[in-house]
């Protein structure tokens, strides 16, 4: 498989390139289909984060792998100043604007913040994506001393017309 070729699936196109899958959301339509067909659960997951941290309301928040500020835009209802980063070009071209938010290009790993800068750092839908051991320690670098840190996902779980896939489906998730 060296060389150039491409892999298609009915949802993005793979490009392959010396056996390296290039990221299918780091070209503008690539970041345009995300923004389109991403779920905006974001404002749900948070009141529940919110009800358990006890606050709703902080200075500074960052949220890391934002896409094309989805996360962000909603984060942004509960912080002073909110800053999303990812590492696709083509995602922060595509962010949506707000007042307080601003967006940025950088990896989870290598945060351009100085320490203690945030109160709140999200990931929604991303963390699996990072080099955990090192974002947890660049996370904690820029958070606050006792700031938060809030991880969340979203996932569809469909029913069948067979009752055992839906229980099984039930006690599993």
């Amino acid at each position: 498989r060296q060389g150039s070729g491409c892999a298609e699936d009915s949802a993005y196109r793979l490009t392959i390139v010396n056996d390296i899958v290039r990221n299918p959301f780091a070209t503008v339509a690539g970041a345009a289909r995300y923004r389109a067909g991403r779920p905006f659960h974001h404002p749900r997951a948070l009141k529940r984060i919110f009800s358990v941290i006890g606050d709703d309301h902080f200075d500074n928040a960052l949220d890391v792998a934002c896409g094309t500020g989805l996360s962000t835009v909603a984060l942004a209802d509960r912080a002073g100043l909110c800053v999303g980063v990812d590492s696709v070009q083509a995602m922060i071209q595509l962010a949506i604007p707000a007042s307080n938010t601003f967006y940025a290009l950088a990896t989870a790993e290598h945060l351009p913040f100085e320490a203690d800068t945030f109160d709140l750092l999200t990931v929604s839908s991303g963390v699996h994506w990072f080099d955990q051991p090192v974002f947890f320690a660049e996370a904690a670098r820029v958070l606050v001393p006792r700031g938060w840190i809030a991880i969340y996902d979203n996932f569809f779980v469909g029913s069948a017309d067979e009752s055992a896939i839906d229980e099984w489906l039930k006690h599993k998730y």
